[in-house]
Parts: C-alpha cells; structure tokens; sequence
C-alpha cells in the first residue's frame, strides 16, 4: 500500500514538473514569439520610413526641376470659360514650359487703383464672378502669397484688366504696384500681359490701359511686357455663350499667344 501511494506521489511530481516545464516553455515560445515580431514590426516601420523619406526626396527633386511661376489676373486667368481648371491657359502655358503654377487669379477684379488694401471698388458681379462679396484685387491676393513665402518664385505673370473701367488712377497705382511687387521678391522675372480684347473689337479703354501697363513696366528692373496680339479678335468661335468668356479653344489660342510673347523674352535674356 505504501509503495503505491509513493508511486503515485511521484507519478503526480512528474505531472507537475512537466507542466512547469511546459509552462516555462510556452512562456519562453512567447517571448521569442513577441521578440521575432517586435523585430518584424520594426523592419516594417523601417522600410515605411524609407518609403516616405524617398518619395519626399522625389518630390523635392521634382519641385527643383521645375521653375515656379505665379498669375495674378481677372477671370480669364482663373479659368472662367473652361471646361476644367486644366483647360485654362495659365495651366496649358505652365505645361508648356514645365512651369509649377500658382494661380491666384479671381473674377470680377483688376489691377488695384491705389496700394491700399481694399481699394478696388465693389463689382457688382463679385458674387458671380469669384463666389464671395469681394474679391481681392491683384495686390491683395499678391499680398498674401507674399505673407505666406519668403523665397522668389522665378516668375510672376500679370494679366488682366477689362474690370478696370476707370484707368485714370491706374497711371499712378500700376508703376506703385509692379515696383512693390518687384521689391518684395526682387529675384522674379515680372511679365505684363496685355490685356485681352473682345473677338469684335478692341476697346479705347483696353488700347490706353495697354499703353500705360507698357510704359510702367519698363520702370522696373526684371519687367517685361508681353504683346498678345488680340488672340480672341474676329473669333467668335473661341468664347462660350456669354460672348465674354474665352472656351477651350479661346484658352488654348491665348496660351499659344503667350507662349511665343513669353519664349521670344527669354531667348534674348
């Protein structure tokens, strides 16, 4: 009888010691398990870091190959008329050349009659126009690129100017203006565009704000005037039903025009 009983005393010491063995074992299994995915999760993290670091290196790669360039202008410029943002000449140009464009244009606004902010008088067409109850004329959507970027973009492009329907301040504003625009980032290269025409005629007002546009820019170092030899003139076929607007093929006609104005500058620089 007791050799039985110590028998199965030690059958119940060996039941024990084989699961603490077995349990420390597992604890050990899980251990190596948590390390071996610690380490996993750690080559993970590692190659999404990778991943990140060399897509932003690519994205600055890309950034450096491109040359910067920002349009200030009136409708025409963001792209009223189009089918899409992709349509309008500002983004045909700026494909053209490989260009990263800015597009800080606004309808129903114009070169700024004075430099206080505010000082472009109300359109009545604000709302249809930009959306909002005003809309900031060229120097105050200038004014806050300027406050948000300290480097030069390498080109700034000016269009516009059927919304200016008095002209006579402009003759003092516009060389005030294209010198502060030239002052703040003095690097850039300035280019005026002449505003655009209607496809039936040219306007007198068009004709003298053109002349005052050229004449102020020339005052400037890094100024340039670009000529765009009325690409809408006797084309009807370029605006959409409004007869105001340029459509796709009116864009595509201006981008074209202020492509070879743009390459005929630069060659000679």
């Amino acid at each position: 009888m007791r050799y039985r009983k110590r028998i199965y005393r030690s059958f119940i010491g060996f039941l024990i010691a084989a699961n603490l063995l077995l349990f420390g074992w597992s604890l050990l299994e899980d251990q190596r398990l948590e390390q071996e995915l610690s380490k996993i999760q750690l080559d993970y993290n590692s190659e999404i870091q990778q991943l990140i670091e060399n897509q932003r290196d690519s994205q600055l790669k890309t950034a450096r190959t491109f040359k910067t360039a920002i349009f200030l202008g009136d409708s025409y410029a963001a792209g009223a008329g189009a089918s899409n943002p992709s349509k309008r000449f500002t983004t045909i140009f700026s494909q053209i050349n490989n260009l990263l464009e800015i597009n800080l244009a606004e309808g129903g606004t114009g070169y700024p009659i004075s430099l206080a902010l505010k000082s472009q008088p109300a359109n009545p067409n604000s709302m249809k126009a930009c959306g909002k109850n005003y809309c900031n004329n060229y120097l105050e959507a200038f004014s806050k690129y300027e406050l948000a970027h300290s480097t030069s973009p390498d080109y700034i492009f000016i269009s516009g100017g059927r919304n200016n329907a008095d002209i006579i301040p402009l003759k003092k504003s516009v060389p005030q203006f294209l010198m502060y625009i030239h002052n703040s980032f003095p690097e850039s290269q300035i280019f005026v565009i002449s505003p655009i025409g209607d496809s039936i005629a040219v306007s007198q007002n068009i004709i003298e704000l053109r002349k005052i546009l050229f004449d102020a820019v020339q005052k400037i170092p890094n100024g340039h005037y670009i000529d765009l030899q009325d690409p809408l003139l006797d084309h009807p076929e370029f605006l959409v039903s409004d007869n105001v607007h340029p459509n796709d093929a009116g864009m595509r006609a201006i981008a074209n025009a202020l492509d070879e104005g743009f390459r005929s500058i630069v060659k000679t620089k």
